[in-house]
């Protein structure tokens, strides 16, 4: 099922991996709190972050990243800001011939697609949490 009109809740209940219960106690825990649906999920118990970003990642197409693991390419880092990453929620991990790999949590954000522009060279996303690590360069 891929994640549509209904969003990412819908589409995780369409795939059992929720129950209709579960996605609303999370909504309400986001409206009182913030947090990203994953996380409140998480602290439900219900699943993981993770399990929710690989979920998504499955979806839209792009790989995961588990940066819990992943080896960062410190010359990768040196291609973009401290700033920029945490305005965008990014960390660069890898500096292919090809492109910058870009671990992101919202991939389809057009400041995503002005960054590639400023650096000169594509971009390829990965997907991952948010939290934890936190995806800045100071990683």
């Amino acid at each position: 099922m891929a994640i549509g009109i209904g969003g990412l809740g819908q589409a995780l209940v369409g795939e059992g991996l929720i129950t209709p219960d579960q996605l609303a106690l999370a909504q309400a825990q986001m409206a009182a709190s913030g947090g990203s649906l994953g996380f409140n999920l998480a602290l439900q118990g219900v699943t993981s972050e993770e399990e929710v970003s690989r979920f998504i990642a499955m979806q839209t197409g792009l790989d995961y990243v588990d940066l819990q693991s992943a080896v960062v390419d410190p010359e990768a880092l040196k291609l973009v800001s401290e700033a920029t990453a945490s305005r965008l929620v990014l960390l660069p991990i890898a500096r292919k011939p090809s492109a910058l790999v870009v671990a992101v949590v919202e991939p389809g954000s057009d400041e995503l697609d002005q960054l590639a522009k400023e650096l000169k060279f594509k971009t390829r996303l990965v997907w991952s949490t948010a939290s934890p690590p936190r995806l800045t360069s100071s990683c």
